[in-house]
């Protein structure tokens, strides 16, 4: 992982300011220290449910070839209009 720093500007409007005061009231945290708390939290996160999608769609995969092709169909094919 890049241990670079970087100087990014940050305008803190809208759903940002609300965010901030959020992560405040939690954390204590106050400028580049919260901001920065907050996107790596979020990255875990993210990174979290995509491993977790990941994980339900290999799951699912053994179920792969499971009804023939054209199954839905025939199915569909039977149902009342």
């Amino acid at each position: 992982m890049p241990t670079t720093k970087r100087r990014i500007m940050v305008t803190e409007t809208g759903a940002l300011a609300h965010a901030m005061d959020v992560g405040r009231a939690t954390t204590g945290l106050d400028g580049g220290q919260l901001i920065a708390t907050m996107v790596v939290e979020h990255a875990r996160e993210i990174e979290g449910s995509r491993h977790e999608r990941m994980a339900a769609l290999d799951e699912l995969s053994q179920f792969a070839g499971y009804y023939p092709d054209g199954y839905l169909d025939e199915v569909r094919d039977g149902w009342p209009e």
